[in-house]
C-alpha cells in the first residue's frame, strides 16, 4: 500500500448507482476523482468526499494503470477523513465462511469419515489459506485510513 501527500486539483465528483432493490429503490455510491499534485486519484465512498481545490490530501491505496485508487483519505486543510465502503466485508464473506467450513471438517468430519490425518490436515491447510484471506481483505480500507491520518500528524506537526 501506498501514501501520497499533495495538493488537490481539477475536483471532478460524482453519483453512480449500484443496484436496483425489488421496490424500485436505487443504492449508490459518490466517486471522487481529482489531481493530487498532478497524479490522478479516484476514491469510491458512500459518502460525499469534501475536497476543494488547494486543499492538502492524504491518500492511501494502490497504483493503478488508470491512476492512483484511493483506498483512504484524510484532508489536512478542513479536518475530514474517510475510507473505501465495506465492499471487503462482502467479498471477503466467502473466504471466511470458507475458513469456519473447512475447519470443522477438518478438525470433526473428517476423522468421523475417513480417520485419515493426511486429509484433515489438508483441510486445516485450506482454512488457513481462506482465514489469510479474510483478514488481510477484511479490514484494507481501516489500514489504509490509519496510515493516513498518521501522515496527516505529520505534516500538521510544528516546524512542517
Amino acid at each position: 500500500m501506498e501514501i501520497l501527500a499533495g495538493v488537490v486539483s481539477e475536483v471532478v465528483a460524482y453519483t453512480v448507482p449500484t443496484q436496483v432493490g425489488q421496490g424500485g429503490e436505487v443504492a449508490t455510491k459518490k466517486q471522487a476523482g481529482f489531481l493530487l499534485d498532478g497524479k490522478p486519484v479516484s476514491f469510491t465512498s458512500n459518502s460525499r468526499a469534501h475536497f476543494s481545490l488547494g486543499d492538502t490530501v492524504v491518500v492511501a491505496g494502490f497504483q493503478m494503470p488508470e491512476g492512483f485508487w484511493a483506498q483512504a483519505f484524510v484532508n489536512v486543510t478542513n479536518g475530514t477523513y474517510g475510507r473505501e465502503p465495506s465492499l471487503s466485508g462482502k467479498i471477503y464473506i466467502l473466504p471466511a465462511i470458507g475458513f469456519f467450513l473447512f475447519m470443522l471438517y477438518g478438525l470433526f468430519l473428517d476423522k468421523l469419515m475417513r480417520g485419515s490425518a493426511g486429509w484433515a490436515l489438508c483441510w486445516l491447510i485450506c482454512a488457513a489459506v481462506c482465514g489469510v484471506v479474510a483478514y488481510v481483505g477484511w479490514d484494507g480500507s481501516s489500514k489504509a485510513l490509519k496510515l493516513c491520518q498518521d501522515k496527516a500528524k505529520e505534516l500538521k506537526a510544528p516546524g512542517r
